[in-house]
C-alpha cells in the first residue's frame, strides 16, 4: 500500500476500510472554516485509493453513521482519544466539565436501518453522504429519499427521516456532579472535530512563523511538511531558542 495514514481498523460500511494519505499543513489550512458539506469534500479529496478501501469515488454511498466513523478516525489522528466537554446542567445553575474518550463513545455501535415503510405506504431510504451534499447544493432531501409516495402526514414522514438519519453518536448520558441530575448532552462528532480543528489555526500559523524565522523557508515549503515532521521541527526550533531567550532576559 502507498504511504498513508490508515484511519480505521474496522470497516466503515461493513466491508471496506478507509485511510488518508499523510496530512500536511496545507491540508490543515484547507480544513479551517469548513462547514459539514465542505468538510465531506475535504475528507474525500484525501482518502487513500486502494483495493479494499473506501475511496473518493465511493464515499458518497456511505451512510451518515459511516461518515461519522471517518470523522472519528480523523479526530483520533489529529487529537488522540481524549474528548473534553463543558455542559450547563439542565436542573441547576451550575455547569460542569466532562472528560471522555472517543474509543469509549464508539462502543458499542448498533445497527442502522437502511429503509422504512410507513403505515400510509410511504417508502423512504436512509440518507447517504451524497444526499447531504446534494441537499447543501439546493436539492430537496425528502424527494431524494422517497422511494414510494403514500398518504402519511408530513410530521410522520419527518419523524421517519429523523430515525433513518441516525448519527454515530447523538447524545451522551451523564450526571451533573453538583446536583446529581441526569443530563443528556447532544453531541455532533463531525462538528466537534471541526471546532477543535478551527482552534488549531493560530497554532499552525505560529508554527509556520517559527519555522520560517528559524530556517528561512517559504510558506509553501513549510505547509508541504507532514504534520508529524512539522511538529518535530517546531520542538527542535523551540529548544534551540530557549537558551537564547534566557540570555536576553539575563
Amino acid at each position: 500500500m502507498q504511504p498513508g495514514i490508515v484511519i480505521l481498523d474496522t470497516p466503515v460500511d461493513g466491508k471496506q476500510r478507509a485511510g488518508f494519505r499523510e496530512l500536511n499543513g496545507a491540508d490543515e489550512l484547507a480544513l479551517f472554516g469548513c462547514d459539514y458539506p465542505a468538510a465531506l469534500g475535504w475528507v474525500a479529496a484525501r482518502m487513500v485509493e486502494q483495493p479494499g478501501f473506501v475511496g473518493a469515488a465511493h464515499y458518497r454511498q456511505l451512510g451518515i453513521a459511516d461518515g461519522d466513523r471517518l470523522f472519528a478516525a480523523l479526530y483520533a489522528a489529529f487529537f488522540g482519544d481524549a474528548i473534553e466537554l463543558r455542559q450547563a446542567c439542565p436542573a441547576c445553575p451550575e455547569s460542569f466539565e466532562l472528560s471522555l474518550t472517543l474509543s469509549a463513545l464508539l462502543q458499542p455501535i448498533g445497527t442502522y436501518p437502511a429503509s422504512e415503510i410507513l403505515p400510509g405506504g410511504t417508502a423512504l431510504r436512509a440518507p447517504l453522504l451524497g444526499d447531504l451534499e446534494a441537499c447543501a447544493a439546493g436539492e430537496d432531501l425528502l424527494i431524494r429519499l422517497t422511494e414510494q409516495a403514500g398518504t402519511d402526514t408530513a410530521a410522520e414522514i419527518d419523524a421517519a427521516v429523523t430515525r433513518l438519519a441516525r448519527a454515530l453518536i447523538e447524545t451522551i448520558e451523564t450526571h451533573c456532579p453538583h446536583c446529581k441530575a441526569e443530563a443528556a448532552i447532544a453531541f455532533d462528532l463531525p462538528r466537534y472535530f471541526l471546532r477543535c480543528a478551527e482552534r488549531e489555526r493560530d497554532i499552525l500559523l505560529r508554527e509556520v512563523h517559527l519555522l520560517a524565522r528559524t530556517y528561512s523557508w517559504g510558506l509553501s515549503e513549510i505547509l508541504s511538511l507532514r504534520r508529524a515532521d512539522r511538529h518535530a521541527l517546531v520542538r527542535m526550533a523551540t529548544a534551540a531558542l530557549a537558551p537564547r531567550n534566557r540570555m536576553q532576559l539575563a
